[in-house]
């Protein structure tokens, strides 16, 4: 049967809460004392069944997951040029887009404010007069036209990112 990978998502959440409800099943009915009646009629049948269930349900989100990961290896998205697989869109989304962001910040012409500031051991702003006077004017090590470009385009990729993602999960399909 093949489903989008959006609805394969719903599935998963399914299961998860299926598997907890017969987990607490199988916790309140796996045992008894000794000399006390069963709590429901067959209870040693209904605690196998509820655990036959869990491994079925645990298999079958296994074999979604793992079709949904395959297929977020195959397709593809394209932005700025570029092109990346979704699983690709997925890793940036859940955290290495942070490392561009910080790299990009950590290029702030406030750096060297920061730095002529400790050098003098002032805590306000210094003149362009005064700077040149004490001879401390900044000297930047990168292209700050560059460095805001790139700046900006992983910013506003940052941003499509989800669109890019819910796409895909609305237009694939895999097999389950």
């Amino acid at each position: 049967m093949m489903i989008s990978i959006a609805e394969a998502l719903k599935e998963l959440k399914n299961i998860d809460s299926k598997i907890e409800r017969r987990i607490a099943e199988i916790t309140r009915y796996c045992s008894k004392m000794r000399a006390s009646k069963d709590e429901i009629e067959n209870q040693d049948k209904h605690v196998e069944d509820m655990r036959k269930s869990v491994l079925d349900l645990a298999n079958n989100y296994r074999l979604i997951k793992v079709a949904i990961q395959k297929s977020n290896l195959e397709n593809k998205a394209e932005y700025g040029g570029n092109t990346y697989t979704i699983a690709e869109l997925i890793m940036l989304k859940q955290g290495i887009l942070k490392y561009y962001s910080n790299l990009y910040d950590a290029f702030s012409p406030s750096n060297a404010q920061r730095q002529i500031n400790e050098s003098v051991r002032r805590n306000v702003p210094i003149d362009k007069e005064s700077l040149e006077a004490f001879n401390i004017v900044p000297q930047l090590y990168y292209d700050s036209e560059r460095v805001r470009k790139e700046k900006e385009y992983w910013f506003e990729f940052g941003l499509k990112i989800d669109m890019l993602i819910d796409k895909n999960n609305h237009t694939a399909q895999i097999s389950v």
